[in-house]
């Protein structure tokens, strides 16, 4: 019989996080191995030089790719204005990823929980009398 699962049992079964974690996850060690290159290496002189500005077009700028793994690295609690030597020691940068991911995960599988059965109770649905929203 085929069943259909939900995509968090059959990433927990696979051992794995959330598709979204492991593309940062990526992109910050690719970010630490770029920013420990030699300079001259192409992927740095890209990750470090500027474009030569056009007209700008209308609406908010685009998101370069070093301001992306900046912001990551603000998640992960790390001084911005020292990101060049943090992401340089690679078992720090490894470490306080992997402490990222796994608080990420924690908290999101904790809120998938509260909040299927928050939504069934403030629907009416639940099995329980009381219609409030559980407190965090």
């Amino acid at each position: 019989e085929y069943s259909t699962l939900p995509n968090s049992i059959v990433l927990k079964r696979a051992g794995i996080s959330s598709m979204y974690t492991i593309l940062k996850q990526r992109c910050l060690h690719w970010f630490g191995h770029v920013v420990r290159m030699d300079d001259g290496r192409i992927p740095k002189d890209l990750l470090y030089d500027e474009l030569v500005q056009r007209n700008c077009p209308r609406g908010r700028p685009q998101l370069r790719y070093k301001d992306i793994c900046k912001r990551d690295l603000k998640v992960l609690g790390m001084n911005l204005n020292r990101w060049e030597t943090l992401t340089s020691n690679r078992t720090v940068l490894r470490q306080k990823i992997m402490v990222y991911i796994n608080l990420k995960r924690h908290l999101s599988n904790r809120q998938r929980k509260r909040g299927r059965h928050g939504n069934n109770e403030t629907r009416g649905l639940g099995k329980k009398e009381n219609t409030s929203v559980p407190s965090v």
